[in-house]
């Protein structure tokens, strides 16, 4: 009762919003990051920081300037990869790796269209194709005698991107990333307002417009542009901050999960001052993958050796399709393949290392309450110099180790007189050219699937051994002195 009158609960007059639901649409995770140079060090900390549980499911990693000067693809026991090296020695590179869970290494296609700068790995997550394109523009140095070189040398990178982008068909999924080394503009639905403004020269300007328009013409939409500008940097130095790296997918699958893909930071590579900010996301996937059925393996019957140990025992009483079954019966395992030992882990002197980074960065952000802050900093940073330095030699102690572990073996190998595993280890020390595989393409050097392989094959094979019509000579009597 209130003055007299009767109140009574009334319904909400305006409409409460219920709370967001968490998409239950099945997505893939990314990442992509301009290394500066992939040391052995650096590898190493990739593999420790993709195994955390918070990084586990990643499933796409694109690394720019490996420096790397080999191009193959080979698998791991956790990752797929892909690599093209410029012809130039410590320069470009640019390496690709999918989580071999995800697909069946068997269907993965690349190809290189620009070596070392431009990278295109095709595969199949389930029914559903998936082109992943890594690049690297060229960085534009704005050098009396230069610019122009440079400008034309990036001209000719875009034009091989916008073949590529049209050659893809439309039902294939695409995450196009990099370091594309250029300033974006704003505009619908392709780039966001999350950018970096800088001055361009009326050059730079016409060269920003051959990517816009390569964007705008396939429709891609560059996904971490479309958040604050406090997370756009890429790039960082201790004078300035830019944005060089941007992800582009296909705008029908540009959601707001996807927009939200921004540069984080990362303990990788805590010793240096200036760098690249990885790109960390998302993408959907619209076919849920098909879980493949386990092949029942069939045991083997019991070996029988005793038709064999009789055929020994009684020379000359046994024909070639005897012993062949005799010898299938009894079976036998095949030599086993000389491989490399494992590599000693080094996880617990990459965490240490990370550790000492963090209370580096907690120390410096203490600097304006006291001076033991400062003190601290500084005996921080030596002790990180130490651990880094212990890391290092760990690394170097692990490869040799390694290398005198396959010595041993082909020490052993050569006692036992068992050429066969003597050679197979002197190949894993002393590799040769790195096998490829053969890549078939198309006329115009698109990748071709699977199926599409087969039929170019079965036309080649056709046209190769077609019998042409011919007339049949008479068989003419063989001389006598010839007996």
């Amino acid at each position: 009762m209130y003055r007299g009158q009767r109140l009574r609960a009334q319904p909400t007059l305006l409409p409460v919003a219920e709370e967001e639901k968490e998409s239950v649409k099945p997505r893939i995770r990314f990442l992509c990051w301009n290394a500066g140079g992939l040391s052995s060090v650096l590898y190493a900390e990739i593999c420790v920081w993709m195994m955390q549980p918070k990084q586990q499911n990643i499933g796409i990693f694109m690394i720019q300037e490996t420096h790397w000067d080999f191009t193959s693809d080979w698998v791991t026991d956790e990752w797929c990869l892909c690599h093209s090296a410029t012809s130039k020695k410590g320069s470009g590179g640019v390496l690709i790796g999918i989580r071999r869970k995800l697909v069946d290494p068997s269907t993965i296609r690349w190809h290189d269209h620009v070596p070392g700068m431009l990278l295109q790995v095709r595969c199949q997550l389930g029914k559903q194709q998936l082109d992943i394109i890594c690049l690297y523009q060229h960085a534009y140095l704005n050098q009396a005698g230069q610019s122009d070189a440079i400008l034309m040398k990036r001209r000719q990178l875009w034009g091989s991107l916008e073949s590529l982008l049209a050659s893809l068909p439309v039902r294939s999924h695409v995450i196009l990333g990099g370091d594309f080394n250029a300033q974006l503009r704003s505009e619908s639905k392709i780039v966001g307002m999350g950018l970096l403004s800088k001055d361009l020269t009326e050059k730079e300007k016409e060269d920003r417009e051959l990517l816009m328009q390569a964007l705008a013409r396939h429709r891609f939409c560059v996904r971490n542009t479309w958040g604050a500008k406090k997370y756009a940097s890429t790039y960082f130095h201790p004078k300035a901050i830019s944005q060089l790296d941007y992800v582009c997918v296909r705008q029908p699958l540009a959601d707001g999960v996807a927009k939200q893909t921004r540069a984080t930071s990362f303990p990788l590579a805590g010793w240096r001052s200036v760098g690249h900010r990885p790109l960390v996301g998302s993408v959907p996937i619209r076919w849920t993958p098909w879980a493949r059925k386990q092949k029942v393996t069939q045991t083997s019957a019991k070996r029988d050796s005793s038709q064999l140990l009789w055929l020994s025992a009684h020379p000359g009483k046994q024909t070639i399709s005897d012993l062949r079954d005799a010898v299938q019966d009894v079976g036998g395992t095949p030599p086993e393949k000389p491989s490399k030992p494992q590599l000693e882990a080094v996880d617990g002197l990459v965490l240490s290392c990370w550790d000492i980074r963090r209370a580096m960065v907690a120390a410096q952000r203490q600097f304006h309450q006291s001076m033991k802050f400062i003190f601290l900093f500084f005996w921080l940073k030596i002790k990180y110099q130490k651990a880094h330095r212990l890391l290092k030699r760990a690394m170097r102690a692990r490869k040799r180790k390694q290398t005198i572990q396959l010595l041993e073996q082909a020490e052993r190998a050569a006692n036992n007189k068992d050429s066969r595993a003597l050679f197979g280890v002197i190949r894993l020390l002393c590799p040769g050219g790195r096998a490829q595989r053969i890549r078939l393409r198309g006329g115009e050097g698109q990748l071709l699937t699977g199926a599409e392989e087969c039929e170019a094959l079965a036309r080649y094979a056709q046209k190769l051994f077609a019998d042409a019509t011919y007339r049949e000579l008479p068989l003419l009597p063989i001389p006598e002195e010839f007996f």
